[in-house]
């Protein structure tokens, strides 16, 4: 078998489209089909009603899009598996009391580096706070929706976003010679770019942030330390706001 630093870009063309183009849009379409099955076997069915189950802002809505997320995972696991690679886009990496102190670490100064851009882009805005969200592209945030909503952010979309990007990307650019800062660079770029819902005062955090998981995959090895510590900013990110902070 061609060892996987041996492949030419061309070579990612197939897996690349069918799993993170259409990957992600066969797993929405199966959830819509099911759930739409179910409503027609209850005898609850209507387009009010399916748009509700899948798209309103409820727990239901956040398990399903969250379930989409790790069925793609599952999808790209499964390709790269078959092509015979799958231990080298996916790796667990060292685990230890001290990398669970880098975690909080990386955590910290993510936050702190996040509070700083927020005083230096209100200061450049003539002392008015930005948009960070694109207008209509906000979601709400209470504590009835926080189960649904920390399913899907501290979770499934953790595991979706840190496999394709820290993960297969990641061991994709490192194994066809590109350097450790290019790849760092590049990753957290396209993970911003991602994160189409923000302006670009909501962007540059995120860019940020990879680069903190970046760091986290190239110090441990793996993926395990940059899910938590992606879960975990999440996970603060919500529940701060709920408690005013």
């Amino acid at each position: 078998m061609t060892p996987l630093r041996e492949w030419k870009l061309g070579d990612f063309l197939f897996p690349a489209i069918l799993t993170t183009l259409f990957g992600s849009e066969i797993m929405f379409a199966l959830i819509e089909i099911l759930v739409s099955l179910g409503l027609t076997l209850t005898g609850t069915y209507s387009d009010d009603r399916l748009d509700a189950w899948i798209y309103g802002d409820t727990n239901m809505s956040y398990f399903l899009w969250s379930m989409a997320l790790l069925g793609h995972s599952g999808l790209v696991a499964w390709v790269f598996h078959k092509l015979g690679y799958l231990d080298d886009v996916f790796r667990v990496g060292r685990l230890s009391l001290p990398i669970f102190g880098l975690i909080v670490l990386g955590v910290a100064a993510d936050f702190f580096i996040s509070d700083l851009l927020d005083i230096l882009f209100t200061a450049a805005n003539n002392g008015q706070i930005p948009d960070t969200v694109v207008e209509g592209m906000d979601t709400e945030v209470s504590w009835q929706l926080l189960p649904g909503d920390l399913f899907w952010g501290a979770i499934a979309a953790p595991i979706e976003e840190e496999f394709l990007i820290r993960g297969v990307l990641f061991s994709i650019l490192i194994t066809r010679g590109w350097s450790v800062t290019w790849t760092l660079l590049i990753t957290s770029a396209f993970f911003a770019i991602l994160h189409v819902q923000y302006t670009i005062y909501g962007i540059i955090p995120v860019f940020v942030a990879g680069m903190i998981f970046g760091l986290l995959r190239i110090w441990t090895g793996g993926l395990a330390a940059p899910i938590i510590a992606h879960g975990l900013v999440n996970f603060l990110i919500s529940t701060l706001y709920l408690v005013g902070l």
